[in-house]
């Protein structure tokens, strides 16, 4: 009997113990959603604008001047190379009539044939050196001057964004596809941006043709 009720003692005693426990966890996991909840702060209200920046590049004085400048820096250069080009082609000919006149004549190549022939390949190589040469270096100049206006458009777009206290803006179409199915105008500042491009047109200097 008495081992019975020293049983029974100590199951109440440790029953007593794992009620405690279980209410200071309770109380505990309660306590620290109270608090995360007391930490928590309320979500940032979004001020959201839209811009069409395809419409930027279409319109705005930078982007149109850059396009203009690319093609006529294109032209320039296509026709110096044609006109080398015509160069090559009339040295050729002469070096295959004066190739024919020998073969006629039964005569080997003459030191001054052998002599063009040379002339012509170095030139041939000089050419497509020089083409690798001029293309590489508009690629960087163009590249140079894209980043340029894009640096611009993108700090015009922060300073709007800024003054009218704009959290987000989103630009509405990619790769010319609209991919906003309806914006209030209210909401669009395209031409905001294309008005203040124009007037930084003058601070771009971008080169001649």
């Amino acid at each position: 009997m008495k081992n019975n009720s020293t049983h029974k003692t100590l199951f109440l005693v440790a029953l007593t113990i794992a009620v405690a426990i279980g209410i200071s966890l309770i109380t505990s996991f309660f306590t620290t959603k109270i608090v995360l909840r007391k930490g928590m702060t309320s979500p940032q209200s979004i001020h959201l604008a839209i811009v069409d920046i395809s419409k930027v590049k279409d319109q705005s004085l930078p982007f149109k001047k850059f396009k203009e400048l690319i093609e006529e820096k294109h032209a320039k250069f296509h026709k110096e190379i044609l006109e080398l080009e015509i160069q090559l082609r009339n040295q050729y000919d002469v070096f295959k009539k004066n190739e024919e006149k020998a073969k006629e004549t039964n005569q080997g190549p003459s030191a001054e044939l052998v002599k063009q022939k040379e002339d012509f390949e170095k030139r041939v190589t000089e050419l497509e050196h020089m083409v690798r040469e001029r293309q590489e270096e508009l690629n960087r100049e163009f590249t140079n001057l894209s980043q340029k206006i894009e640096d611009i458009l993108k700090q015009t777009v922060v300073s709007i964004a800024n003054e009218q206290n704009f959290n987000l803006i989103i630009n509405t179409t990619v790769m010319d596809s609209a991919i906003v199915l309806y914006g209030n105008e209210g909401l669009d500042i395209t031409g905001e941006i294309i008005r203040r491009l124009d007037e930084k047109l003058a601070s771009i200097n971008l080169p001649t043709a």
